[in-house]
């Protein structure tokens, strides 16, 4: 199987997000009821990505690999770069009310919450390098932020997320800044095979706030 690896564009949002439903699925049980999610509640996520991508975040990077036979989108990938050190102006909270918009009714806005509030704040004290008198963290190291990576699960194991993977690290080292990621338990073998090294695991008990099970997210500054 061959593929391309290519920008994505705003029209391949929609299929990029039927691929992601089924990619990580697990993941969306934690974060949504039940299962399925309804068209409608689809179609309103869709249409805020759109509005997210469309809004042309400079520092965003989006990318696709595509199955150079059928067109199919069977991978994507989004990172952020950060040139200089990031001063951070938003909250916590601020960055966590972000994540629970739009509120679709099958969104479990407690485990939500919670779930991102344990994520951000291990980012703040992984790659803070200022903190205030309090020991919040007010400044982020200069890095290149994996947001996301996934493959359609009919496509796993073709090498696709290893490629979208690689050219995310060549720029972060054509500007001569390190990989921050945050790795499932699942996608770490991958950033293993690839040099990343694990600096801290956090487990996020989802029953304490009406979610299943518990969950590990490897946090990693750099590669």
């Amino acid at each position: 199987m061959t593929f391309d690896i290519l920008p994505t564009e705003s029209a391949d949002i929609p299929e990029c997000f039927a691929a992601a439903q089924k990619a990580f699925a697990e993941f969306n049980r934690l974060l949504f009821k039940p299962d399925t999610i309804s068209t409608e509640s689809a179609e309103l996520l869709i249409k805020s990505r759109i509005q997210g991508f469309n809004n042309k975040n400079p520092q965003s990077r989006n990318f696709k690999a595509v199955d150079c036979e059928t067109g199919t989108i069977i991978a994507a990938a989004r990172w952020r770069v950060y040139p200089e050190d990031e001063l951070l102006i938003k909250s916590v909270e601020d960055i966590v009310e972000a994540k629970l918009q739009p509120r679709v009714p099958e969104l479990r806005e407690n485990v939500v919450r919670a779930f991102y509030t344990m994520l951000n704040q291990g980012k703040r004290e992984v790659t803070g390098i200022e903190q205030d008198n309090d020991g919040r963290a007010v400044k982020l190291m200069r890095r290149v932020e994996l947001e996301s990576l996934f493959t359609h699960p009919s496509y796993q194991r073709k090498g696709a997320a290893k490629a979208l993977l690689q050219r995310c690290i060549q720029e972060a080292d054509t500007l001569g800044l390190v990989v921050y990621l945050e790795a499932t338990k699942d996608g770490q073998p991958l950033y293993e095979k690839c040099g990343f090294e694990a600096i801290r695991t956090q487990t996020f008990e989802a029953e304490r706030f009406g979610g299943e099970g518990a969950h590990q997210y490897t946090h990693v500054p750099g590669v």
